[in-house]
């Protein structure tokens, strides 16, 4: 009997992946950001979406409760950290 509950649960259980985009769209945030300030023709407002599409696939992750990995811990910190490295460089360079 036990046996059939374990398996109704693993049936049942919400496999999403959201921390999983949330990482890969740091990743490509990261990448972006680094041709944006190399002089390469690429508009910040597409980092911008980047950046909240991120930011809302990290926060759906945390509401569905998924598992916390390295991807997760990444994402976690990774955001607010850049979110303050481009305003401490977007306020240096345009205080100018």
């Amino acid at each position: 009997m036990e046996d059939k509950l374990q398996e109704v649960e693993l049936k049942t259980k919400k496999n999403t992946t959201f921390i999983k985009w949330s990482f890969r769209f740091f990743v490509g945030l990261i990448f972006l950001t680094i041709l944006l300030y190399s002089r390469i023709e690429i508009s910040p407002i597409f980092c911008l979406l980047i950046f909240v599409l991120g930011s809302v696939c990290f926060i759906s992750g945390v509401i569905n409760n998924e598992e916390k990995t390295y991807q997760f811990w990444i994402s976690l910190i990774g955001y607010p950290l850049y979110l303050m490295v481009a305003i401490t460089v977007s306020v240096f360079l345009f205080s100018r």
